[in-house]
């Protein structure tokens, strides 16, 4: 998979002038941008509304002063004749100004009739803001992913070499440090090293991991609409579905890639368990996780939604990004039904429609082993209001769970 810099890099060569990064952590961003300005030898700066315009990296002195107003900003930086990155922070301050849209119109033409002397990059970090309509097909919008494993790996090393050289932490022991931080940004793994070490007795050990789930719980809790769970119900705790416990028997291997291959399988892409409520869809969702040794995301369709403008947007882009950091793993989607369009019977202004449109491209377009459970307790709903949701391709089987029978 092509990676943030690669693809920055490709896009600054094919001369797209406006990108705008969704991201977590402007801070490690610009640090990787940093080393690829220096090896590339390009000058790569920043403005925001605090501090102004500031030189991260220069292949030469640009004798900027400081430059408070973004348009003369601009202006400048295409005065200078360089190759650059140019890194715009606090978007959202601006994008609401009819003369800031026009002006980014602008210099999209400009930097292109400049290009064959001075390639110059804008780049906007921000969070999954509603691009205005004037601007949709001028911004290239690109991902800045959450930090994987060997990233994590070396912060838990770094880490240990800092504070806990003294004592004899083997690779096993490292490796699982490292996967209970996934889905956390560089940020909150750090933190959550130095919390855990300080109530651990000042050292990092194998006896620290419960206190890092403890922790990872909460900053998801938090900060996310998700819930991270490890499941302990075994086979035993869910009576009869015969049928579920034959498919997942039949899928588990499938989310080995060396298996996938060998066979010429796609990896198993979720299930739809609908029943009434009280018939253990919730049980069954961590029985699921359990038995294929995955950890488990709840996410909560109640909690994605809030008042604010946007807010829903983002928490459920903010949910999925999350889970894809920590795949292979399980997304439990509790109560789908209550992402349908009027199923609270009030009008939401086109907001449960969103939502679920960034969910279902989501499910048909994911390339990450993450496979989902989703629950739901009105299917007769979801089959007249939303149809395709259940539509071949989003869940590989639907499950009814109905009352006990004994």
């Amino acid at each position: 998979m092509t990676s943030f810099i690669d693809e920055i890099e490709l896009l600054y060569n094919s001369l797209i002038p406006l990108v705008m990064v969704n991201t977590f952590e402007e801070q490690r961003m610009l640090r990787e941008l940093a080393e690829f300005c220096q090896r590339e030898k390009l000058n790569l700066i920043k403005w925001d509304i605090s501090e102004f315009n500031k030189v991260i990296y220069s292949v030469k002195d640009l004798g900027l002063g400081t430059i408070q107003d973004i348009h003369t900003f601009f202006d400048t930086i295409i005065g200078l004749g360089i190759n650059a990155i140019v890194v715009i922070k606090d978007l959202h301050f601006l994008w609401n100004q009819a003369v800031f849209v026009r002006k980014l119109k602008n210099l999209k033409q400009k930097l292109y009739e400049i290009s064959a002397d001075n390639k110059i990059m804008l780049l906007f970090p921000t969070f999954y803001m509603e691009i205005p309509d004037d601007l949709k097909r001028d911004l290239y919008v690109v991902e800045h992913p959450l930090p994987d494993f060997k990233h994590l790996r070396k912060i838990v090393d770094d880490f240990i070499m800092k504070f806990c050289s003294f004592l004899s932490i083997g690779d096993n022991v490292r490796n699982k440090i490292a996967e209970h931080l996934l889905g956390m940004t560089e940020e909150q793994a750090k933190f959550t090293l130095r919390k855990v070490y300080n109530k651990s007795g000042r050292k990092i050990d194998e006896n620290s991991i419960d206190l890092i789930i403890l922790e990872k719980k909460l900053i998801m809790k938090r900060e996310l609409a998700l819930d991270f769970w490890l499941s302990t119900e075994g086979r035993d705790s869910v009576g009869g579905l015969n049928n579920l416990k034959s498919w997942l028997d039949n899928h588990k291997d499938l989310f080995d890639p060396d298996v996938r291959i060998k066979h010429k399988l796609e990896a198993p892409k979720g299930i739809l368990l609908a029943g009434l409520p009280g018939t253990g869809k919730s049980l069954t969702a961590k029985f699921i996780a359990n038995e294929w040794k995955l950890p488990l995301l709840r996410l909560d369709m109640g909690l994605v939604f809030e008042g604010l403008v946007g807010a829903s947007e983002r928490n459920m882009h903010s949910a999925l990004k999350v889970a894809e950091a920590m795949a292979p793993c399980i997304l439990w989607i509790d109560e789908i039904d209550k992402a349908v369009p009027g199923v609270s019977g009030l009008r939401d202004g086109g907001t449960s429609t969103r939502v679920l449109s960034i969910l279902l491209t989501w499910m048909q377009e994911r390339t990450k082993d993450v496979f989902i459970v989703a629950t739901a307790n009105r299917i007769n709903y979801l089959i007249s209001a939303l149809p395709e949701l259940l539509r071949p391709g989003r869940f590989d089987e639907k499950f009814y769970l109905d009352i006990p029978s004994k």
